[in-house]
């Protein structure tokens, strides 16, 4: 496909899903138009995809979905939402374990705080390798060119990460 073309139809597509956002576009449309498009492509990127990866995204929402309707959870979130210090450190706890959109879909559930919550999951988004999915993507990137440093770059990862979340965690615990 002629790279201007590709350039058109990917931009459509893109004001499309923004328009669905803040206007509330059907996306239903805006989802068959995408797939038609990706499945036409010469390309072929959906055989590129990571499917294992996507899946594991998708079931943390659907996780998060279901956590958040159990009557027990919700006890508990109310009370560890019921301070700014306790959403701060809920979302930089909640984000080590599910990651950090997922926490802050869930924790958003339970507080209209958005200010301690913005920042604890941004700043819970370091520390494991899940605690960022954008992590995980790097970590495999890493691996396929380097298979041999796997325990070498989790352990550098994670000594890094700690040692960062512990700092920005200690010193933003002054700004919420």
């Amino acid at each position: 496909m002629n790279k201007n073309l590709n350039v058109l139809f990917s931009s459509t597509i893109f004001i499309l899903v923004l328009m669905n956002i803040f206007f509330k576009f059907p996306i239903t449309y805006v989802t068959l138009l995408n797939l038609t498009y990706l499945i036409l492509r010469k390309e072929n990127i959906l055989k590129e995809l990571d499917w294992i990866l996507l899946a594991t995204f998708v079931s943390f929402f659907i996780f998060v979905g279901n956590l958040s309707n159990i009557t027990f959870i919700k006890e508990i979130m109310t009370n560890l939402l019921a301070t700014d210090l306790g959403i701060y450190l809920t979302g930089i706890f909640m984000s080590q374990i599910i990651s950090n959109v997922p926490a802050a879909i869930l924790i958003s559930g339970f507080t209209a705080e958005w200010k301690p919550l913005l920042i604890g999951v941004n700043i819970g988004g370091l520390g494991t390798l899940i605690a960022s999915l954008a992590s995980l993507i790097s970590y495999k990137l890493y691996l396929d060119e380097y298979p041999e440093d796997k325990k070498e770059y989790f352990k550098i990862f994670s000594i890094l990460n700690f040692a960062i979340l512990i700092l920005l965690g200690s010193l933003f615990i002054f700004f919420i």
